[in-house]
């Protein structure tokens, strides 16, 4: 949690979340989950996320929105997928799938 505040704060200057964005946007996907997906697991990992969030904050979850790493995902990926809205982001389907996927290990 620690170095999530961290990376936070980080991300709270918008000329670095403008950094961030273009750097990640390089990770690149075949489709905007694919992009969530790869550029996620480089950020945080699924045991912490599927533990600790859920998109909106709901079953005594905290809110995955609410978080500057939430705004770098989004950006980045709309900057790789241009047509894709925000009602398309696969940022929800990846936290719900994060304990699948660490089970899975």
């Amino acid at each position: 949690m620690e170095e999530l505040h961290s990376l936070e704060n980080y991300l709270s200057d918008p000329e670095q979340i403008q950094k961030a964005v273009n750097e990640l946007s390089k990770i690149g996907g075949s489709n905007p989950y694919d992009f969530v997906s790869r550029a996620a697991q480089k950020l945080i990992t699924n045991k912490f996320s599927g533990a600790t969030f859920s998109l909106q904050g709901r079953r005594k979850k905290e809110s995955f929105q609410k978080l500057k790493l939430y705004e770098l995902l989004t950006n980045a990926s709309m900057t790789l997928f241009k047509d894709t809205t925000l009602k398309e982001q696969s940022i929800a389907k990846w936290i719900r799938r994060c304990t699948e996927r660490e089970k899975g290990k």
